[in-house]
C-alpha cells in the first residue's frame, strides 16, 4: 500500500520535484515550497497524511522502488519512472485511497478518531457492567467528552453498539479483508486489547508505513462520512468543525508578514519591520500569493513581466523553476517568477 502511494505520487509530480518533496507533503512540513507544491500538483489530501514517517523509512522505500526497477535516477535529484512502474500503477488498484478525494481538517479528524476509539472501548466495557479499564487515550478533554457522551446514551448502549457495528461493517467492506482486520485489531473492546503498531506489524508481516496508512485511510473515511451524512458517529465530530473545513496552511511567521502585506508594505519595508532576511520575506510573499486570493500580484511584479512569464508558462509543461528561469530574460528575478508561477497555477486549478 505504501509503495503504491509513493509510486502514484512520484507519477503525479512527474519529475518536476525531487522525491523529497513527497516526503515533505506526507509529513505535513510547513514551508513555502511545500505549500506551493500542494497547489501546483493538487496534492492537498495527502498533506500531513503520515506525520510520523521518518526520513530513513522514506528513503529506504525509494531505494527499494529503484532496486525493483520501477524508477531510475537521472542525477542526484531528478528521477524517471520506468515503464514497469507505469504498468504497476495500471495493474494495481487505488481503491484503498477513496478517502483521499478531498482535503480535511486534520486536527478535527484527530479529535474525532480519539473520541471514536475511546467511546467504543467505554461502551463495550459498560454494557458488560465493567467500570474498570485503562483508557486508550490519556487526553483529559477526550475523556471528558466521552464521559458526557456515555451519560447521554447509557440507557441505549446496546443499540448504539449495534448501530456502530453495522456502520463499521458498511464502511470496512469497501476495503480488502487484510486492511479491515488491521483496523479492527487496533480497537480496544471488553474482550480485546487494541494491538500496538509493532504487534500489528508482526501479526500481518508488514511494515510500519503500511499499518499507519491503513489506519489513517479508514479513519479519514469514517470522519468524512460522518460529516457528509448523519451517522451514529456524527455526534463525535468536534463542535464547529463538523462541517467540512480546509485548514489554514500558512505558517505562523508568514501570517505576521501577511498582516503587513494587507496594509501595503513593500519588500524593503517588510524586511525592516520584520527584521528578517530578504529570502525569508520572499518565501512569505510566495506563500501568501499561493494561499490568499486577494493578494495583489502587480504590487510586486510589473504587468510587463507578468505577461511575459505567463506567456511562457502557457506554452510549457515543466514545473521546474530553474529551467523556466533560464529561458526568460535576465531582468526577471526568481521572486518575479515564483510569484507569477504561484498566481498562474492557482488560476489554472480553480
Amino acid at each position: 500500500m505504501f509503495r503504491y502511494l509513493l509510486i502514484a505520487l512520484l507519477h503525479m509530480i512527474k519529475s518536476n520535484r525531487s522525491p523529497a518533496a513527497i516526503y515533505h507533503i506526507l509529513t505535513g512540513k510547513k514551508s513555502s515550497q511545500t505549500i506551493q507544491d500542494l497547489h501546483v500538483f493538487q496534492l492537498h489530501p495527502y498533506y500531513g497524511l503520515l506525520p510520523n514517517l521518518t526520513r530513513q523509512t522514506f528513503d529506504d522505500a525509494i531505494n527499494s522502488i529503484v532496486d525493483e526497477g520501477l524508477m531510475t535516477w537521472v542525477n542526484k535529484k531528478d528521477y524517471r519512472l520506468t515503464d514497469k512502474a507505469k504498468d504497476y500503477l495500471t495493474i494495481n488498484t487505488d481503491d484503498y485511497f477513496h478517502s483521499l478525494t478531498q482535503a480535511i481538517d486534520e486536527s478535527a479528524k484527530h479529535i474525532f478518531t480519539e473520541r471514536l476509539y475511546l467511546t467504543i472501548q467505554t461502551f463495550t466495557y459498560r454494557v458488560m457492567n465493567e467500570r474498570s479499564f485503562i483508557p486508550v487515550t490519556d487526553d483529559v478533554t477526550i475523556q471528558s467528552f466521552v464521559k458526557q457522551y456515555y451519560h447521554k446514551h447509557k440507557q441505549q448502549l446496546s443499540g448504539w453498539l449495534e448501530a456502530c457495528h453495522n456502520h463499521l461493517y458498511e464502511v470496512l467492506k469497501t476495503y480488502p479483508e487484510h486492511n479491515r482486520h488491521i483496523f479492527l485489531d487496533r480497537l480496544s473492546t471488553y474482550h480485546h486489547n487494541g494491538q500496538s503498531l509493532q504487534q500489528l506489524m508482526d501479526r500481518y508481516e508488514t511494515n510500519e508505513p503500511d499499518i499507519r496508512l491503513t489506519l489513517v485511510l479508514i479513519e479519514r473515511d469514517l470522519f468524512i462520512r460522518s460529516q457528509q451524512e448523519q451517522t451514529c458517529l456524527s455526534d463525535l465530530l468536534p463542535g464547529e468543525n463538523s462541517n467540512l473545513m480546509y485548514p489554514s496552511l500558512m505558517t505562523r511567521s508568514a501570517k505576521k508578514t501577511h498582516q503587513l502585506v494587507m496594509r501595503g508594505y513593500n519588500i524593503d519595508e517588510l524586511i525592516q519591520v520584520r527584521q528578517l532576511k530578504r529570502g525569508t520575506i520572499e518565501d512569505h510573499l510566495v506563500e501568501i500569493c499561493t494561499l490568499d486570493d486577494h493578494f495583489k500580484l502587480n504590487d510586486y511584479v510589473t504587468e510587463e513581466k507578468i505577461s511575459l512569464i505567463e506567456a511562457y508558462l502557457s506554452t510549457r509543461q515543466t514545473q521546474k523553476l530553474g529551467e523556466i528561469k533560464r529561458n526568460l530574460p535576465a531582468t526577471i528575478s526568481y521572486l518575479d517568477l515564483r510569484l507569477v508561477f504561484a498566481h498562474y497555477q492557482k488560476r489554472l486549478n480553480k
